[in-house]
């Protein structure tokens, strides 16, 4: 088995030898659990990065919407634009007047319009161009 010929396996110590194969079944058991542990993980967290990708795509996109248009100097007038069709739309019965300041109150608001049908489709094509992506870069290297 494990000794040389000039130790045959006796009595005394085949002790020896049982202790060598049980650790060395025990490391192979540890092994064995620990990567299927380790399999089971990485299988959830790639199924988890998904969102966590496309929440994180949501927060950019809203931070980025909630940006001012000028940089901070300017915004002023920003500020000035916004002040002038609200005094107008307020005090003139113009009925052009408000329905300009409503497209733009309309137009300075970010809202969620998808129900689930719509953001079903959405994840199907996002997922369907992702993985060409991906196949197209296993293809080329880059």
């Amino acid at each position: 088995m494990c000794f040389p010929t000039k130790y045959p396996v006796t009595k005394d110590n085949m002790n020896y030898t049982i202790v060598i194969i049980g650790g060395v079944a025990l490391i192979a058991l540890i092994y064995w659990i620990v990567s299927a542990r380790h399999r089971n993980t990485f299988d959830r967290l790639h199924v988890n990065t998904d969102r966590i990708w496309k929440f994180q795509r949501y927060s950019l996109v809203c931070e980025y919407l909630a940006r001012p248009a000028l940089a901070p100097p300017f915004i002023f007038f920003s500020h000035l634009w916004r002040l002038m069709w609200y005094i107008l739309a307020r005090w003139r019965k113009s009925k052009f007047i408000k329905e300009k300041y409503a497209q733009h109150v309309a137009g300075t608001e970010y809202k969620i319009s998808l129900d689930e049908k719509k953001s079903a489709n959405i994840e199907i094509v996002e997922d369907a161009l992702g993985d060409e992506v991906y196949f197209k870069f296993l293809k080329t290297g880059r």
